[in-house]
């Protein structure tokens, strides 16, 4: 794919790149870096959400908790503002479970509910295994040392909680 002649494709090409490596290795931000800087340029669409709900996702598990915050919240932006649903609950699942590892445990939790009906309306099925997914998320990011104080014990606390929003 010709990155000058169709640089939404490129992005794609490499968001896909990145999600296959991380899968592999655990090494995909690179690739989603290079997809944000390919699509940065592009006006608001459904791909460049889908690529920055992404990265902002791999910042997160890379320990870099803030920067993914301010990355989905950019993402869950484009989403709402072209309806695409599927993307805007893949961005409100990271931003939540940064948040509540972080600095907003509240908010996290509202941002993880949120999420569901996004996705039932992008898929019609209800994400009956997320909120063990943004736990072991939001443990990775704590198992790092990438947390405020007493966010451990607050993640714990809340998994009836988080369990009982979102099941």
């Amino acid at each position: 794919v010709d990155p000058v002649a169709d640089p939404v494709r490129a992005a794609l090409a490499h968001e896909r790149l990145g999600r296959f490596t991380w899968t592999a290795d655990g090494e995909g931000l690179p690739s989603y870096e290079e997809a944000v800087r390919l699509i940065s340029a592009s006006p608001a669409g459904p791909e460049k959400a889908r690529v920055l709900a992404g990265y902002g996702q791999m910042l997160m598990l890379s320990g870099a908790v803030t920067r993914a915050c301010e990355v989905c919240e950019e993402a869950l932006a484009v989403a709402l503002a072209v309806g695409a649903r599927q993307v805007e609950g893949h961005a409100r699942s990271t931003l939540g479970t940064a948040l509540a590892v972080t600095t907003d445990p509240e908010r996290g939790l509202a941002e993880q509910q949120a999420q569901v009906p996004a996705l039932v309306s992008a898929s019609g099925i209800a994400p009956r295994f997320e909120a063990d997914a943004s736990i072991r998320a939001g443990l990775k990011v704590v198992a790092n040392g990438n947390v405020v104080d007493g966010a451990l014990d607050a993640l714990l606390a809340d998994r009836p909680a988080i369990e009982a929003r979102l099941l």
